[in-house]
């Protein structure tokens, strides 16, 4: 009775039972990666990053400034005649300043200055209206903090690893996304197959209570094994009602996730159940990558841990910077004369000199930097022990991998059994030679063992599933 009915029935899962058509595993995760907002919003953060990736690595490049200014200058003077009543002035610079990873920033630029002076004596003023124009380089070093750009570079490098730990991270989130996906159609597959077997199992459980109950009647039975088949009733009754809830928990979970409604009582899947034992023990062990991605994500911790030290470090040093620059001017009435003498060596201006910044506040200063070797400590410790913790879950899962695979099939050979076994206690019972206890028993041995085997299959899927997050993953 009940292999025949299960058989049917779980046959039947791979046919349409819905206005829809049977959804395969890949139309589903196809429906995630495109519909679901975290997988979606998970797979433009990691292009995101991508692209900014070296942003931090722009305090290297070339910048281009300008200014300009005009100044009406009318403040009252000593003497009028020397300096006149207002003075005009046209103000522009304009050049190009770089920053080098060895800490030296150099400024090149142009300076034009143009100047008009109202109301001055000739005979004090000869020139009311001129032009000064002067190109000018200047340089600066750091000699303490920043020696050799220490500081820029851990700067530059402390982006980088943000960005980089950023990212892994929201890898591996994505694999985790696209795992459960995975995991939900096929706990979907498994919990329609459960609710199968249990609807036949209280089936079967209401049957024997009917049959039992009439041969009471008739004296045929005593009043114990009909107890005893209704005890079988309300238990497969519970089970069944367990079973009706964690379906629609786990059906709603999948629609959800490909943004769809929870409106569809029976959603067809394209699954065929009786080939799944054998489907399952094709799959290899998945390659393992060189580090998983959450392990790069502690590593760039690390490594960002490293600069900051380092950062904190410079910081909290006196800075001690050598400066120079050198222009050549040249001033004219006209604007061509003026540049001119910019190209000659008659007027030069130069300019060389330190400059020192001491933070006074040293127990401060030792104070932070005691805090940054700490932190660095932290994230060594925090990488090796997730190092440790994902190889000895690699080998834990592997060893799972071949058990569960060896399970299923001693799974296979004990549904063998539990079959032949129930086939022929049905005889038995129909010739009145097994007792009612006896016969719930052995249809019950044969349900479970349905059920054990749906466990089996699961734990072997998630198993697989967690061995895939060490796996190389496209996220394009």
């Amino acid at each position: 009775m009940i292999s025949r009915i299960f058989l049917l029935n779980m046959v039947l899962i791979a046919s349409s039972f819905s206005l829809y058509a049977a959804i395969t595993e890949d139309d589903f995760v196809k429906q995630v990666l495109e519909k679901n907002g975290d997988v979606v919003g998970t797979k433009i953060s990691i292009k995101a990053k991508a692209e900014r990736k070296n942003e931090s690595k722009a305090l290297f490049h070339p910048n281009l400034f300008v200014s300009s200014q005009f100044i009406d200058d009318q403040k009252p003077v000593s003497s009028t005649i020397v300096q006149g009543k207002k003075t005009e002035r046209q103000v522009i610079q304009a050049g190009v300043s770089e920053l080098f990873p060895s800490g030296t920033k150099v400024n090149l630029s142009y300076n034009f200055l143009h100047t008009d002076i109202t109301g001055a004596s000739p005979t004090y003023v000869p020139q009311k209206s001129f032009y000064d124009l002067s190109p000018q380089v200047e340089v600066s070093q750091s000699l303490w903090r920043n020696f050799l750009g220490k500081e820029n570079r851990s700067m530059a490098q402390a982006g980088v690893s943000q960005i980089e730990m950023s990212q892994n991270l929201d890898k591996f989130k994505y694999k985790q996304l696209l795992m459960n996906a995975k995991l939900s159609y096929w706990r979907l597959v498994f919990a329609q197959s459960n609710l199968r077997v249990q609807k036949e199992l209280y089936e079967g459980a209401r049957k024997n209570k009917d049959w039992t109950m009439a041969r009471v009647q008739k004296g045929l039975a005593e009043e114990t094994d009909l107890f005893q088949a209704d005890a079988s009733l309300k238990t497969h009754e519970i089970d069944l009602q367990n079973a009706q809830t964690d379906l629609a928990m786990i059906r709603k979970n999948f629609q959800a996730l490909r943004d769809r409604e929870d409106d569809e009582e029976n959603i067809s899947l394209d699954v065929d159940p009786i080939s799944l034992t054998d489907k399952f023990l094709k799959y290899e062990l998945p390659q393992k990558m060189n580090m998983r991605e959450d392990v790069l994500a502690a590593q760039n911790a690390q490594k960002l841990a490293t600069v900051s030290a380092i950062l904190g470090q410079e910081k909290n040093r006196p800075s001690l910077e050598i400066f120079g620059s050198y222009a050549t001017n040249g001033r004219a009435v006209d604007y061509s004369n003026a540049m001119e003498d910019t190209f000659k060596t008659t007027h030069p201006y130069s300019v060389i000199g330190v400059r020192l910044n001491i933070d006074l506040d040293v127990l401060d200063s030792h104070k932070y930097l005691k805090s940054y070797h700490k932190d660095k400590i932290a994230a060594d410790l925090i990488y090796e022990q997730k190092i440790e913790e994902v190889e000895k879950d690699w080998k834990v899962l592997t060893q799972k991998f071949y058990d569960l695979k060896n399970n299923l099939k001693l799974m296979a050979k004990l549904l063998e059994i539990q079959k032949n076994k129930f086939d022929v206690s049905k005889k038995e019972f129909a010739r009145g030679k097994m007792t009612t206890f006896h016969m719930l028993q052995f249809e019950s041995d044969y349900g479970n063992s349905h059920l054990l085997n749906i466990k089996y299959q699961l734990d072997f899927l998630q198993t697989y599933h967690a061995l895939q997050l060490y796996s190389e993953e496209s996220y394009e």
